[in-house]
């Protein structure tokens, strides 16, 4: 799977430093001309309660 977000008043890089510092979740920032966001790619290995990690932080982010 494959899935790319971006949250307001962050820049994709920003985002995802965010991510990783705070919450340890590894992703990758898109600064792209016609792509901006954050790329998320859980494997088939990736478990329900890291993408509930993943959900609660963007939760926390979103929310202050």
């Amino acid at each position: 799977a494959i899935a790319n977000f971006k949250v307001e008043d962050f820049t994709p890089n920003a985002l995802a430093d965010k991510l990783y510092r705070d919450f340890k979740i590894f992703t990758v920032g898109i600064d792209h001309p016609i792509v901006k966001g954050i790329r998320v790619t859980p494997h088939l290995y990736t478990s329900i309660q890291d993408l509930d990690a993943l959900a609660e932080a963007i939760k926390k982010i979103v929310g202050s």
